[in-house]
């Protein structure tokens, strides 16, 4: 959930910055979202597969603007759900942070099929009550190839050979490496609004964190290829450290902005997430200095055999 939040944060941030910049006045609350998620997994060079278990969430949240703590806004619910849904509201959210700026529903609603989150949480209008006010949220709609919300494609790493992942599943980054570059499938825009974000969890260049996205408000099915680009070797990875390379791809057919507050953002969001995990291995000349190592140290014990 913690990723989850961050990556949607730097999403979010990067728009009200634009809005700042044309000198809107910031709110205290940021953004709300009902959102459904659905998680994958890659592991070769083939497409993503849906993630085992029970990939397929509902979620529901909402976040101070400039870290602002949302306590006066309790209770702060979903008071009914879409008609034809399974489940009716209120359904509460809770504070998810210590400083009280995030708030989301206290635990995972996860399925194990698109099937089963839709009878639960059918697409539609949701109402959402702060302080009192209620005021509707979409989920899904809109126009264009996109109509139930869900994304055409999964994000994921391309241009990738076999040899490139070790017997485990795991994409080797050569820490040798000065320039090291992830491209993503070319995914589609969408005329409310494209997000994709590409992050290494963990991994820092020169004190900032790995990570990359793109916002797209344009035409439908506008072609967009998102790439990472950063540096193994002053990397902070660590050779035989795992690594999580996380990839999120966003649509928001019903972005409206304004229901409870100046500048607030609301969205009925729908979201494919991928993830890979990443090994460090040394570079070349570091595994010629370990090979000579164990050679010199085998020389040494059978001189020590051979003199016993």
């Amino acid at each position: 959930m913690l990723r989850h939040m961050k990556t949607t944060r730097r999403l979010f941030a990067v728009v009200f910055a634009t809005w700042l910049a044309l000198g809107v006045a910031h709110a205290q609350l940021q953004f709300v979202f009902i959102e459904k998620q659905v998680q994958f997994t890659q592991n070769s060079p083939s497409a993503p597969a849906t993630a085992a278990g029970n990939p397929y969430e509902f979620k529901f949240a909402i976040n101070g603007a400039g870290s602002s703590s949302l306590s006066a806004f309790t209770p702060v619910r979903i008071v009914t759900t879409a008609s034809g849904s399974g489940v009716s509201g209120p359904i509460d959210a809770s504070a998810y942070s210590a400083s009280d700026d995030e708030w989301e529903l206290p635990s995972a609603l996860t399925y194990a099929t698109k099937g089963a989150l839709d009878a639960a949480y059918a697409n539609g209008v949701y109402g959402v009550n702060i302080n009192g006010s209620t005021q509707n949220i979409t989920l899904g709609g809109g126009s264009g190839p996109y109509t139930d919300g869900y994304p055409g494609a999964a994000p994921m790493v391309t241009g990738l050979s076999a040899g490139d992942f070790d017997g485990l599943n795991r994409l080797k980054i050569n820490l040798g490496l000065s320039t090291y570059t992830f491209n993503l499938n070319g995914l589609p825009g969408y005329a409310s609004g494209g997000h994709v974000g590409i992050f290494i969890n963990g991994v820092q260049v020169g004190g900032n964190d790995v990570e990359g996205e793109s916002i797209k408000f344009g035409a439908q099915n506008d072609p967009e290829l998102t790439f990472l680009t950063f540096n193994p070797s002053a990397s902070t990875m660590v050779a035989g450290n795992t690594y999580t390379l996380e990839m999120e791809y966003n649509l928001a057919p019903n972005a409206t902005t304004n229901l409870f507050g100046a500048n607030e953002l609301d969205l009925g969001l729908f979201t494919y997430r991928t993830q890979m995990t990443l090994i460090a291995v040394p570079e070349p000349s570091a595994y010629a200095a370990i090979f000579g190592a164990l050679a010199m140290a085998g020389v040494m014990i059978r001189r020590r055999r051979q003199t016993a």
